[in-house]
Parts: structure tokens; sequence; C-alpha cells
């Protein structure tokens, strides 16, 4: 029985040599989980609280035994998956909340089955205390941050960097959503929890390697997963670049943006999103744009939302940021311009 470091175990993670199985329930998972992890329960929700329930009355013995009896009826269907998984020339490594009991006794039945199996030391809990210690190096970075309305690309443009191999984060991406009351709309896939925010903002930073200065977005809170107090406080404190649109671009763009998956249940979602902005707009333009949204008239409630809400409020914290900003570039017509200078900024 063998146990590693995490630091090795994502070596061999991102070489495609190790695959990580996550020993703990489902609702454990759920919560949080390493990157590329999958999940292979030793125990479902409810056999874990009937065992720490016994635990708790009776002590280990009792719920040791307790855990074994229920974990015999899916041995075999458990011990296929394994199979199924070394077979592929994957070296196995197991975790679980501390890399103790449940961990150490599953590489005990796979290793006597003939299955070689690595135990990450420390378990989930040390691979966290890890995310969280990488996250305030990051905070310690060195930034420089797009700024802008709603609509002028900025995260596009993340993309497209981190595509040309730049040193970007796309925090949006991470935590597939997009800031505002509407973020979660046309989003293939729904928000991280925020430790799987965490756990995967830390995997984008260590990716990035070496670099010493690193692009990326003014963010806070993303939906309902937010950046550290640390990191949002070096945000705000960096070198901007402003980034701007002509509007009738802007309202293209985010028109295509929002609607690309829209059908009756985000037409739904939005009408209910519409009442955490209600207060911000008058009666008349709340109406229109309930109407207009029923309507697919989505070039309507964009123009009306970046007018009375959102321009107003993005136009604020530019301001409080106006001395950070190094250049401006309109993507309208600028955007070579634009990528030229953050690659050169960036390289140097």
């Amino acid at each position: 029985m063998e146990f590693t470091a995490w630091s090795q175990v994502r070596k061999g993670v991102e070489q495609q040599k190790y695959i990580l199985l996550d020993l703990r329930s489902e609702g454990e998972f759920a919560k949080g989980s390493i990157p590329h992890a999958r999940s292979l329960p030793l125990l479902d929700n409810k056999e874990r609280s009937a065992v720490g329930t016994l635990y708790k009355t009776e002590g280990k013995g009792p719920a040791t035994r307790l855990g074994l009896e229920l974990f015999a009826g899916k041995a075999e269907n458990f011990l296929n998956q394994c199979v199924s998984y070394n077979e592929c020339c994957h070296r196995i490594v197991l975790y679980c909340w501390r890399g103790g009991m449940r961990s150490r006794l599953v590489a005990m039945w796979l290793e006597a089955a003939g299955i070689p199996v690595l135990i990450l030391e420390g378990g989930y809990k040390k691979f966290r205390t890890f995310v969280l210690q990488t996250l305030e190096e990051l905070a310690q970075q060195e930034f420089l941050v797009l700024n802008g309305l709603t609509g002028t690309g900025k995260t596009k443009l993340i993309q497209e960097m981190i595509e040309d191999g730049l040193a970007a984060i796309d925090f949006e991406g991470i935590a597939n959503h997009r800031g505002s009351a509407f973020g979660g709309f046309s989003q293939a896939r729904g928000t991280p929890t925020q430790q799987d925010f965490e756990n995967q903002l830390a995997d984008a930073f260590l990716k990035i390697g070496s670099a010493k200065k690193i692009l990326v977005e003014l963010e806070n809170n993303i939906g309902p997963v937010s950046l550290s107090k640390s990191l949002r406080n070096a945000l705000c404190s960096s070198p901007m670049v402003y980034l701007e649109k002509d509007f009738d671009g802007r309202v293209t763009f985010l028109a295509d943006l929002y609607a690309e998956r829209w059908n009756h249940e985000e037409e739904q979602k939005f009408l209910v999103q519409m009442q955490q902005v209600k207060r911000f707009l008058s009666t008349d333009d709340f109406q229109t744009i309930c109407t207009s949204i029923r309507k697919q008239n989505f070039n309507s409630v964009i123009t009306i939302l970046l007018k009375n809400r959102y321009d107003k409020a993005y136009g604020k914290s530019l301001l409080r940021h106006r001395r950070q900003m190094l250049a401006s570039f309109n993507i309208s017509y600028e955007t070579a311009s634009a990528k030229a200078y953050l690659r050169q900024y960036l390289t140097n």
C-alpha cells in the first residue's frame, strides 16, 4: 500500500497515466471533488449516514462491520469497474476524506485481487488545503485586467488569448456563469459549487506555469460563486486595459450569446430573474421587457437593460479605476491592435 502526495499524482493525471477514484459518498462528491476525479462511492449517502450514526452510538468496531456488510452487496460491480480502469493502462489512485479507513480497506482489497493502486496522501482534506494555499499564491501574481462595459467581448478575448498559448485565466468560463443576474443563461453546464470553482481555478493557475503576468477580467461574485477577498483586492489594484465596442455591436453580440439555447424554460427563468433588476427600471421599461421577451425581441430587451441598468452600474466602476487604465481599444475595429498590445505586455 503506497501513499502518494498530490504534487506527484497531479503529474500522473495530466499525463493520463493515473485515474482518480473518489470513494466518498455521492453527497460528499457533489459538494466538491478533485478535478478529473470519478465518483466510485464505497457507501452511498444513506449507508454512510447509518454507519456514522452507529459509530457515534456503539463505536468504531460495530460501525466498521456494518460498512463492510453494506459494501459486500456491491463489491462485484465495484471490482468490475476498477478492473476496467486498470485494463485501460491507468494506475488507480484512491482517495476519501482524509486518506484513512475507506481508502486503506479498498486498497488492500484491490491489491489482493491483483490490481495495483495508490492512495492520495491526506485525501480530499489535504488537497483542499493545497488548493487554498495555491489561490493565495495566485493573489500574489502580477495581473493585467480587462475592464469595460457589458457586451464588449472581454471574456471572448481572454478565451482567444488562452487559445494562442498566452497566460490568461477565464474566471467566467470556470464558473460557467457570466456574473450578472442573467449570467447563467445559455450555458452548456451548470455553475459548480464554491469548492469546485476554487479547485478548478487553482488547477487553471497551475497549468499556466511560470508566467510572470496573467491576463484576467475584473470579477468579484460570479453568480453563486466568488473570488477570494485577497484575489479580488489584487485585481482591483492592478493595471487595466479598457475595452469598448459600438453600442449596436454590443446589443447584437449579447443577443447572440444569451439566446443561443433559448426555449420556453429559459423564458420563464428570465422572467423570474427580472425581479432582481425590477427596482432599477421604470414601470414602463419593465413591462416592455416582459412583453418583448415573450416575443423573443431580444435586441429591444438588451437595449433597455444596457441603457437603464448595466451601463450605469459599470460606468461607476470604470470611473473608480480610470487612473489604472494603460490603454483603450474599440473591439469593433481594433481587435488586432488589442491582441498585439496584450501579447506584448504579457510576454515582456
